[in-house]
């Protein structure tokens, strides 16, 4: 296994032709819509009210960063991290997609 970054993105060859890509990414962006919408609804349907992710446009505010993971070409999760200040952050999604 081998890793490296290229421009905001970390590339970990797992070996063979096989590549893991996490990238800052645009949670906004179409190709991430459907997990993000099936881990809301999901959210929704087992917390109701108490469930409180943030929704893509919650996910692109300057203060949080949204990555995607990324096997070859398919998206395998996002993860997003909000900067409350300089030393601490709260984590505010995660998931994988079920494919994984």
């Amino acid at each position: 296994m081998n890793a490296g970054t290229t421009g905001r993105a970390l590339v970990i060859t797992l070996g063979g032709n096989s590549e893991m890509q996490i990238r800052v990414d645009d949670p906004k962006a179409p190709y991430v819509t459907d997990l993000l919408d099936h881990h809301l609804r999901e959210l929704q349907g087992v917390m109701a009210d108490h469930a409180f992710a943030l929704d893509a446009s919650g996910l692109s505010a300057a203060s949080v960063t949204f990555w995607t993971a990324w096997n070859d070409k398919a998206l395998v999760g996002f993860g997003a991290l909000k900067e409350l200040d300089r030393a601490h952050g709260e984590l505010k999604s995660m998931r994988v997609s079920e494919a994984t």
